[in-house]
């Protein structure tokens, strides 16, 4: 990977960190960044990927396509991040059931893959199918060792406790709330994932 690239991806990860805590303007201001110094295949897709999750919607979409019309056979592109982003933009319509099938072409590359997993199983909740959303989310911390200071893996326990809640297990999703909180305990207690969190938790008790 060369050196611009490289960067790109930092400022992408910036940004996916950003959307997950919930700052999606800081979020957009670090893929501009990123665009600004890269336009390879894998920085537009993640970009694309970023954009639908901040409800930039028609960007994401555009960016998204475009790239993926230039290699039509690349497996990765075609299954992972083309669906990721027309899966995201359904989830935000509502469309839990249409998100669900696009993902499916993803499951084959469940093991590097969990933020396509999150997605999954945010649709899963979405659709009240709360057993699968349980079993996608537990898999997912599974994964961790792959990517050990990966984003994802500090909000997927936040996500893990919302489907047990649905599931109707008040105590494992206490529990998850607790795990969560705790590795967030000197976290910025003004962060809106944090304080969206702590009301959830107090709702729960």
């Amino acid at each position: 990977m060369k050196l611009a690239e490289y960067s790109a991806h930092m400022r992408l990860t910036e940004a996916l960190t950003e959307t997950w805590y919930g700052n999606p303007q800081r979020a957009a201001e670090a893929i501009e960044a990123a665009l600004a110094i890269s336009h390879s295949l894998t920085v537009e897709m993640r970009a694309a990927r970023i954009l639908a999750e901040i409800g930039k919607e028609d960007e994401a979409l555009a960016l998204a396509s475009e790239s993926a019309k230039r290699v039509p056979t690349d497996t990765l592109t075609q299954s992972i991040g083309l669906p990721f982003v027309q899966a995201v933009i359904e989830l935000r319509h509502g469309n839990a059931a249409r998100a669900i099938e696009l993902m499916q072409k993803a499951t084959p590359y469940d093991r590097a893959r969990p933020g396509a997993r999150l997605v999954r199983g945010q649709a899963y909740l979405q659709a009240g199918r709360a057993p699968d959303a349980v079993q996608e989310i537990k898999e997912i911390l599974e994964l961790r060792p792959i990517d050990p200071t990966g984003p994802v893996f500090s909000v997927v326990r936040l996500h893990l406790a919302r489907a047990y809640a649905l599931a109707g297990d008040t105590a494992a999703s206490r529990q998850a709330y607790q795990d969560f909180l705790a590795l967030w305990n000197e976290a910025d207690p003004d962060l809106p994932i944090l304080r969206q969190a702590r009301d959830e938790y107090a709702r729960l008790q």
